[in-house]
């Protein structure tokens, strides 16, 4: 099927590029933006960059309406484009969060039409009394802070793996997993009154019944939120969700995205020593992000601030880390995340079932 995605963003790059180098039935031909966030794409994107919706649709016989983060200043204008899709004739693939009214129309005005419309599965919490470990081999994806993004890995990882020859499926944190065959970790629970056992049980239920339906070698596992305070006066959710989440799941391999400014190469192996004190595993792997913190904007706002920074920063970071053993230590560029794959082969291939 021939697809345009909106509302195009840089998040939403590792989905298109994951999407047009495998093997599926969609085919992004076009992403479309806002006029006002046309010069903040990227120069790397995979498809052509439009910001005429309309004219858009002649290209396409599927819309792929996308979620990010700030889908709710913009939520009206998803929804009429949605019913300008669907009007048009074009089916359409909806992974942002639609209330149930809206929700109805589009359904009523696909079935008219006999076009195909597909949503993302709603949560719905149901109460689970035992825990369960999984036999699936897990590499977990975290961030130091929420607001770096480690989809980019996430994708990446899947897909080298499942070229491998490793039967893998993703448990992210981004709506969008669906346009890439894997599952959403349920965002609800995290913010839900139910007690911290719960909630633990609850995810490890979720995370074992992905394993029995899929059946897979290898689980990826992204985490959500922050992993790390930044400063007494810039807390990041307190690493709450990340550390529920790390009650649920026996994490083989942990990779923990960086930025450039905020460790040196060596406060990493103290950070590591934290980490399997606080979430019961340790870090295998650095991957350092072309991002940086902020720090004035951080302290004013009350919140991690992140700036994407030149690509040569994260080199000459991971080149003061050369002495550094014990770890990988690594950029997101191609050759960086197929050694990646390969270190967490060697480390864990006594886990791994050999295909």
């Amino acid at each position: 099927m021939n697809c345009i995605i909106y509302p195009c963003s840089n998040d939403v790059i590792p989905f298109i590029d994951y999407i047009n180098s495998s093997k599926n039935d969609l085919h992004i031909v076009k992403a479309v933006c806002p006029v006002i966030c046309r010069s903040m794409i990227a120069d790397n994107i995979c498809c052509d960059v439009d910001t005429d919706f309309r004219a858009s649709l002649d290209e396409c016989d599927t819309v792929i309406i996308c979620d990010y983060k700030s889908i709710r200043s913009m939520y009206n204008d998803i929804i009429s484009k949605i019913n300008i899709s669907l009007e048009c004739g074009k089916n359409v693939i909806c992974c942002a969060e639609l209330k149930y009214d809206d929700l109805k129309i589009a359904k009523d005005i696909a079935d008219e039409k006999k076009l195909k419309f597909e949503y993302r599965k709603r949560w719905d919490y149901h109460e689970v009394k035992c825990y369960e470990k999984q036999e699936s081999v897990i590499i977990g994806i975290g961030s130091l802070f929420s607001t770096m993004n480690t989809d980019i890995i996430f994708c990446n990882i899947i897909k080298k793996l499942n070229e491998c020859g490793y039967k893998t499926v993703g448990i992210g944190t981004n709506s969008n997993n669906m346009l890439i065959d894997c599952y959403t970790l349920p965002k609800q629970i995290f913010t839900s009154t139910k007690s911290s056992d719960d909630k633990v049980l609850y995810l490890n239920d979720f995370i074992n019944d992905v394993e029995l339906r899929k059946c897979p070698d290898i689980i990826v596992l992204q985490f959500p939120g922050g992993m790390s305070n930044y400063a007494e006066e810039v807390l990041d959710g307190y690493t709450l969700d990340a550390y529920t989440l790390s009650q649920a799941v026996s994490v083989d391999y942990f990779i923990l995205s960086i930025p450039v400014n905020v460790l040196d190469p060596d406060q990493l192996p103290e950070l590591d020593t934290q980490y399997k004190y606080k979430y019961n595993f340790p870090v295998d792997a650095f991957a350092i992000s072309n991002s940086a913190v902020d720090t004035s904007l951080s302290f004013d706002s009350g919140c991690v601030e992140i700036t994407t920074v030149r690509n040569d920063y994260s080199s000459a970071y991971k080149e003061k880390c050369s002495d550094l053993e014990g770890y990988f230590i690594c950029e997101l560029n191609e050759n960086d995340q197929e050694a990646l794959i390969s270190d967490f082969i060697d480390k864990v291939s006594s886990n791994v079932e050999e295909l």
